[in-house]
């Protein structure tokens, strides 16, 4: 067995300055990297709720859409129905006063 001095059992000890710096050097690296995954996770969320909103908004556009044209439908059909009411109103007053008139002929 060979006895080792002092001083080379000290610095055997202590690891180099270029150790040290490329440690320093890869934890820097990696730091950076889980950053930039981050940062890009943080952009696909934002993008998807964007996407999301979009959509919503899109859809909330066709709901007032399909009910202006309900409305618009429902108007025509009441006028329509307005209408047709009133026609026959007036057919049955002119029928009757018809009726009366040919009445008084005959008498």
């Amino acid at each position: 067995m060979s006895i080792m001095s002092v001083s080379s059992v000290s610095t055997s000890l202590v690891p180099a300055v270029a150790d040290v710096a490329a440690a320093a050097a890869a934890r820097r690296t990696q730091e950076a990297t889980a950053q930039r995954a981050a940062d890009a996770a943080d952009l696909a969320l934002r993008t998807a709720a964007a996407d999301d909103a979009r959509k919503a908004a899109s859809a909330a556009d066709d709901v007032r859409q399909t009910a202006a044209a309900d409305q618009a439908r429902q108007i025509a059909m009441a006028e329509q129905t307005q209408q047709v009411d009133n026609t026959r109103s007036t057919t049955q007053a002119l029928q009757s006063r018809t009726s009366v008139n040919t009445v008084d002929l005959y008498l």
